[in-house]
């Protein structure tokens, strides 16, 4: 769900031609949501709000969101986190991928070095602590991959995941 008032804003954002610095799959994501997924609405009910996502074109617009958040952080409690260079998600303090595994590691009662986890952005180090082992795909930044035991060969386009278990596992 997103604001009315923000339509505009967000429809321009994916008429541009795409920048070099956004990745293909977001690109298509963002048009995608903008034109069929997103409902507008003129307000929002934040008491059901799990999660908020920013997406910009402009890099130096998604630093300065950053800057910002961290100013209102101080303040309140909640975690930010980014699956790629052009966008932000803020959660509730503590939610991560991390704490939704844990949830299933405690049901089905396995211990969190059984996880392999696989990921390619910031949004997946939580996940990385946790996890027996960690795999960064190929497309993943520098610093995802400076906290894997490992990277794929492939990027997640040329089917990484795919490959790398099948290499694993085969």
């Amino acid at each position: 769900m997103a604001l009315l008032k923000d339509k505009d804003y967000m429809v321009k954002q994916g008429l541009i031609p795409k920048p070099e610095t956004v990745d293909e799959n977001e690109w298509l994501s963002r048009q995608d949501a903008v034109e069929d997924k997103i409902r507008w609405s003129e307000q929002l009910d934040i008491s059901s709000v799990a999660k908020i996502y920013f997406f910009s074109n402009e890099m130096n617009t998604i630093r300065k969101w950053k800057a910002e958040l961290g100013k209102i952080k101080q303040y309140n409690a909640f975690t930010t986190a980014s699956s790629t260079h052009h966008n932000v998600e803020v959660t509730v303090e503590g939610i991560t991928k991390a704490t939704g595994v844990q949830l299933l590691l405690k049901h089905f009662q396995l211990a969190p070095e059984n996880i392999l986890a696989v990921g390619d952005g910031e949004n997946d180090l939580p996940l990385f602590k946790l996890a027996g082992h960690c795999v960064a795909m190929k497309n993943a930044t520098d610093l995802v991959k400076e906290q894997a035991d490992e990277v794929t060969e492939y990027s997640y386009r040329e089917d990484g995941l795919y490959r790398f278990l099948k290499g694993k596992f085969h």
